[in-house]
């Protein structure tokens, strides 16, 4: 009897512990079916998004950083206060001096949750649930900018000559899930200072009501779009242009180091594809060889200034690059203002990224304090010679289309050899541009400078 009933037992257990290993069989089943199914038609996510609880230290800056200049600003300061008795007894210089130190001192004291570079909270947004501006809005500002290019992309970004933004921005507008995140900050990065540029500079008939609105629709989705960025982007020109854009924005934000970020691996996708040296481009034609051109020298100037900035080495190192300018001895090119103007920003950044290598990285500072000063002072002159060389910077002239448009000069005939000889911006005349067959003609644009703030 007692047998009876401990083999019933043991069979009542037995079957309790197959259902429950039935249970978890199921429950495993549809877990992964479940990551399968959201792998599929989930958003792109970065491989950094599951790390939101790891703590963050603050960010490494060098000698030349804000930050440490902020800091032996502060030091020069009360040293200068301490020396002088009559000050330092002042009650209210001390409090004032007591409070720059804490604040200095707090600079560098950011907890982990301030120093995540992207809000990872993003990163587990549909994208196809996110609002966009109307695609015939898009469609419209994408091709007025296209005609009359506004100093943005006429000078800095050449994301317009690109020949497939339309069917990126269909894509993007249209298939949002399998879209990738890249191709979606590209998009919307585009989009955003598009109608940022018009909003401000509004074409004549041109109604802008409502392009603060879809500029600030398109910053959320760029923002979606850089929580979600994978780590490994393919090597590719879209991707290159996707990041800098996400650079641009960093730079808005006052957010050096994402910026950093997001220019280093622009940097490294651009010399995997060989854009540092001119002997890649043999085949390419005019048009193409001119954007990898400009691409290439604009990561190159945030890169240097960064490393001025940041206190760190940059990435694209001088004496690896065999690529001319982008200035174009063609009288017919139409991009030769711009490219000049782009040369000057470019020569300015190889100068900052000199100073920290010369000046402030570790082995500058094994360096005599004579040699530094007589190098110092060759920085100078290479910086006053490049403000010599850079002509007589103008403005484009939008009243033209792309193919034709002109540039018309704000500054007095005589430029000083020094930036000290040359007249403060809040001297030049208000500038204001009306083409002359306006009224005849609705189409042509008109272009006047936003009203001071």
């Amino acid at each position: 009897m007692e047998d009876d009933d401990m083999d019933g037992s043991l069979d009542g257990a037995m079957s309790k512990r197959a259902k429950l290993g039935s249970l978890e069989l199921q429950k495993d089943s549809h877990e992964t079916s479940s990551q399968s199914r959201s792998s599929r038609i989930g958003p792109s996510r970065s491989p950094v998004s599951c790390l939101v609880d790891a703590a963050t230290p603050a960010p490494f800056e060098g000698e030349s950083s804000i930050n440490s200049q902020s800091d032996h600003a502060r030091a020069m300061l009360a040293q200068a206060i301490g020396s002088t008795p009559s000050i330092g007894q002042n009650e209210e210089v001390r409090v004032a001096l007591t409070a720059l130190a804490e604040m200095v001192s707090q600079q560098g004291q950011n907890n982990a949750s301030s120093n995540h570079l992207i809000n990872h909270s993003l990163a587990d947004i549909d994208p196809a649930n996110l609002e966009r501006p109307p695609w015939d809005t898009a469609c419209y500002v994408l091709k007025k900018a296209s005609e009359y290019p506004t100093m943005a992309f006429a000078v800095v970004f050449p994301f317009l000559r690109m020949a497939n933004l339309q069917e990126i921005f269909h894509e993007a507008y249209n298939n949002p899930e399998t879209c990738s995140a890249a191709r979606r900050m590209l998009t919307f990065g585009v989009l955003e200072n598009v109608f940022n540029e018009f909003r401000v500079f509004p074409l004549a008939n041109m109604d802008a009501t409502n392009y603060y609105t879809y500029a600030t629709i398109c910053r959320r989705q760029t923002e979606v779009a850089l929580s979600q960025l994978t780590m490994c982007l393919p090597a590719s020109f879209e991707n290159i242009m996707a990041l800098v854009l996400g650079a641009a924005q960093a730079v808005e934000k006052c957010r050096p180091s994402l910026c950093w970020t997001m220019i280093s691996s622009a940097a490294d996708l651009c010399q995997s594809l060989g854009y540092h040296r001119i002997n890649t481009m043999v085949n390419d034609n005019p048009e193409d060889k001119q954007m990898k051109i400009h691409t290439f020298w604009m990561i190159y100037m945030l890169d240097k200034t960064l490393s001025l900035r940041l206190g760190r080495s940059s990435i694209l190192q001088d004496w690896d690059i065999s690529l001319p300018f982008v200035v174009s001895n063609d009288s017919n090119d139409k991009n030769v203002k711009s490219s000049n103007m782009l040369s000057y920003w470019v020569k300015v950044a190889r100068v900052q990224g000199l100073t920290y290598e010369k000046l402030f990285c570790p082995a500058a500072f094994l360096k005599s304090t004579e040699e530094r000063t007589r190098i110092a002072l060759e920085l100078v002159n290479t910086l006053n010679q490049a403000w010599y060389e850079r002509g007589d910077a103008s403005l484009v002239d939008l009243s033209q289309p792309s193919s034709i448009f002109n540039f018309a000069s704000q500054r007095p005939s005589m430029i000083g050899h020094t930036p000290k000889e040359t007249p403060l911006p809040s001297q030049y005349k208000r500038y204001v541009h009306k083409s002359p067959n306006m009224g005849r003609d609705p189409g042509i644009s008109e272009y006047i400078q936003g009203k001071p703030y």
